[in-house]
């Protein structure tokens, strides 16, 4: 998982399969993270309402996952420059 710049968001699809091969497009009001419902496979984007995490993409529960996996990934690449 990686933190999404708004220009990436901006060209990101969800949703794509053969009987939908173009995907959804990005809905700006919505988290921009891909997650799988519960009844079904194929994804789509995340329904909650943004404004929190990096560039305010992320809803509240998935901003909390994306920093802290960018803060471990920053602690990784830190020890292995010293």
């Amino acid at each position: 998982m990686k933190s999404i710049t708004l220009e990436e968001a901006r060209k990101q699809r969800y949703g794509a399969w053969s009987g939908n091969p173009n995907g959804c497009p990005y809905n700006p009001g919505h988290c921009v993270m891909e997650v799988h419902p519960s009844c079904g496979w194929i994804p789509a984007q995340c329904r909650r309402r943004n404004g929190h995490g990096p560039d305010g993409l992320y809803c509240k529960q998935h901003a909390k996952q994306v920093v802290a996996k960018f803060a471990t990934s920053e602690t990784k690449t830190n020890a292995e420059v010293e």
